[in-house]
């Protein structure tokens, strides 16, 4: 999925387009000692029943999407023919799984973490460790 990661001197910000997913079908895990983020999702054999009732344009009966006819008589007015119409339902992508890592530079503060999710769209912010550099071991 596609994914903007914003980072500033305090926090990181990704932003992953999740359409069709919720909340509890995506899992976001965060490996202190390896500073590592990975979001992930499994994907099931039954995930496209969730959404099945979304209305969508009206389609042709051949599946294509409709077009209005227009023909012009002889004084060059429009004349408007409809087609014949036919709803569809959309379901939403099928997912077979996906995961997606991120390597921090910066120590992460995951305690403080916060993740949301709107419309199909996962916000996740980190703020970044203040004060706490990682270890240096000097040469003896």
């Amino acid at each position: 999925p596609a994914v903007d990661v914003t980072e500033t001197n305090e926090q990181v910000t990704l932003v992953l387009n999740l359409p069709g997913l919720t909340r509890d079908q995506v899992a976001i895990d965060f490996d202190a000692a390896r500073n590592h983020l990975n979001v992930g999702y499994a994907g099931s054999s039954d995930a496209s029943a969730k959404n099945d009732n979304e209305e969508v344009d009206d389609i042709e009966e051949d599946g294509k999407p409709s077009e209005r006819a227009i023909s012009t008589d002889n004084k060059d007015n429009a004349v408007e023919s409809k087609t014949s119409w036919t709803r569809l339902y959309r379901e939403r992508p099928d997912y077979t799984g996906f995961s997606r890592s991120f390597a921090f530079q910066d120590p992460m503060d995951v305690e403080k973490a916060s993740a949301s999710m709107v419309y199909g769209v996962l916000t996740l912010t980190i703020p970044k460790l203040v004060g706490k550099k990682p270890a240096r071991i000097t040469i003896c």
